[in-house]
């Protein structure tokens, strides 16, 4: 009896290493599948990540290209407006910007110098004349957002301040009447401050 009872032990024994043995195998191989998940969801985030840098790079460069587009846009919107002057009637037009001096058209009504004087005469300084493309104008009205003139001859000018560009413009009396040419550029200065309130000058309003 002893004898067989040890044998019954002996596979029990046996019985229980397999059972172990299986749940240890069953545990690495749950391991090696939580590994492989584990793997799988890296590579989920890292394809993510991929995902998130490629959009944000496209945000980046829809951004640049929409403020190329803006500045684009602004410097071609200056060279519509000189261009209805010039439809309406005027001899000569420019859209000045302030700071940078730059101009709407092929050419300028105005060189550095005249654009100082410009300047000086919005800020208040009076004087009796300016030069424009080599000829004199002697000033009727100034003001702090408007400048007007007229030569010895038929030619007259107008100049009006948006709050960081000049529209100029200069005409010839059988072409133009003074009323129907500041309808002319106070339309264009409507039309300036509509699409960018920036440019409004109520703040230069005495």
């Amino acid at each position: 009896m002893p004898i067989f009872s040890s044998f019954k032990k002996f596979d029990l024994n046996n019985n229980n290493n397999k059972n172990n043995n299986n749940n240890n195998n069953n545990n690495i191989n749950n391991n090696i599948n939580n590994n492989n998940n584990n793997n799988n969801n890296n590579n989920n985030n890292n394809c993510n990540m991929n995902n998130l840098n490629n959009n944000n790079n496209n945000n980046n460069n829809n951004n640049n290209n929409n403020n190329n587009n803006i500045e684009n846009n602004k410097i071609k919107n200056w060279k519509v407006f000189s261009d209805h002057l010039i439809n309406e009637g005027f001899s000569m037009s420019s859209v000045v910007d302030i700071e940078s001096g730059e101009v709407s058209s092929g050419f300028s009504i105005i060189g550095y110098h005249e654009l100082q004087e410009i300047l000086k005469l919005l800020s208040g300084k009076f004087t009796i004349s300016i030069n424009l493309l080599s000829r004199r104008y002697f000033i009727v009205m100034q003001s702090e957002f408007f400048v007007s003139g007229h030569d010895s001859n038929t030619s007259s000018f107008l100049i009006r301040r948006t709050n960081n560009k000049l529209i100029i413009g200069t005409f010839e009396f059988g072409k133009l009447t003074m009323d129907k040419a500041h309808q002319i550029i106070n339309d264009i200065y409507t039309q300036i401050t509509n699409s960018d309130k920036g440019e409004i000058v109520s703040n230069l309003f005495i």
